[in-house]
Formats: structure tokens, sequence, C-alpha cells
């Protein structure tokens, strides 16, 4: 089992883990303060990003890793997805096009770029207007320049956070992501770090606040009286 299956399983049984106390402890007395927020991550959105990557190969052909920064049309990071409600969690499906600029490694000599097209299934709970997340993703990774013969299935995973502005389909997004795919005994690594905006379809939903009414008992005033007898002189 890899490392990504496992952290996602990690977290997925702390969110199901969650919610289940949650459940029992609103069984037990009433929340005080509720506020729900999954409804303003849910339906369609789409996004671009910008960010740096640091790309390496290692096996047959090595290169050792070079940073790029992804801006106009060298490089750029694309996304678009649907979310889903999951109880208190937002449970997301999605596509991403990942266009990592292209490069000189001096040292080896290598120059080359590449792009990872996939899928990928995102899990998140949010926490205000914040959605915190981690991804796992599937596709297809190709070189350029001078690795331009490697290509093959790419496997990814990222962790990232969602902050949606509020009463507007506009949020920021920020995220950490690697990929690897590898083809005749060379295999290519991207990490990424990049931050960007999403833009939602469906319309924000009010974000519903329910606050518990507390009763006060009203407090008894005692008025001081005067003494019936005057002291002694």
């Amino acid at each position: 089992m890899s490392i990504a299956v496992r952290i996602l399983l990690m977290i997925a049984l702390m969110f199901s883990t969650a919610s289940y106390a949650a459940d029992e402890d609103e069984e037990d007395e009433e929340d005080e303060f509720v506020v729900e927020y999954v409804d303003e991550f849910l339906g369609g959105y789409i996004g671009v990003s910008t960010g740096v990557n640091s790309a390496r190969s290692s096996g047959v052909l090595k290169s050792r890793s070079k940073r790029t920064i992804a801006y106009l049309v060298q490089a750029g990071y694309l996304q678009a997805g649907y979310n889903f409600k999951l109880d208190k969690n937002v449970l997301g499906v999605g596509g991403f096009a990942d266009m990592h600029g292209f490069e000189r490694h001096k040292k080896s000599k290598l120059a080359y770029g590449n792009l990872v097209l996939g899928l990928n299934l995102k899990l998140a709970r949010p926490v205000g207007h914040w959605l915190p997340y981690v991804r796992l993703g599937y596709g297809y990774g190709d070189a350029t320049g001078d690795l331009t013969e490697i290509s093959g299935f790419s496997n990814s995973y990222g962790v990232g956070a969602e902050y949606k502005f509020a009463g507007i389909k506009w949020s920021a997004v920020m995220e950490f992501k690697a990929s690897t795919f590898s083809k005749n005994g060379t295999r290519i690594f991207n990490k990424s770090v990049f931050t960007g905006l999403n833009y939602y379809f469906n319309e924000p939903t009010a974000v519903e606040e329910i606050v518990e009414e507390i009763e006060f008992e009203p407090i008894e005033v005692y008025e001081e009286k005067a003494p019936e007898f005057a002291p002694p002189i």
C-alpha cells in the first residue's frame, strides 16, 4: 500500500470518527452555537493557479532538482471539479492540468519540462470559511525537450486549503502537490507549491447560524430601608 493511500485512509478515518463523536454530543445536549459552512463549497468550479515546481529525474537519465516558476503561457496549473456533501464533509471529484516549465539542468546538461493531466479525488472538512483537504490523483505525464521519450501513467497526491469569500462565487486556494511518472528506466518527479483562484458556478448560500436563546432569571433588587428608631446620642 502506497504512502499516499495510507494518508487518505487515516484522514478518512479521522473525519468519520469526528463526525460520530459530534453526533453523540448532539444527542447528549444541544449545541449553543451551530454554524453550517459545507454548502458554501458544493457544486461545480473551475480555477487557474500559478506557483513553483521542482523537477528531477532518476534512473538511466539523471538530473538534479531544478525549480521553475509557472507564469503566463510557459507553465501553470488548471483545475476543475464538482464537490458533493458527505455529512459535514466535502467529497470532490475533478480534473487537473499541471504544466511544468521547461528548464535546463546544468550539471546533467538535460533540458526538459513536463505536462501531467489527470483526475483526482478530494476529501475535505470545512472550518469556517476555510476548507482544508487532501487529494489523490491519477493521470498521464509527458516530458518535453531532451526527455521527450519519457511518458507514462502518473500518480499524484496533494494537501491544501481553500478559502471561500463570503457572499461571492470566488475562492482562494493554496496547495502542495507531488507527482511522478516513468518510462524506459527513467523516472520524473515533480514537487509543486501553487496558489490561485477557483470560480464556483452555484450561487453562494447564506450561512446558517443557530444560536440558542439563554433564559436569564430576573434579579431581585432590595431597597435599603431607613431604621425605625433613632440611635441614642
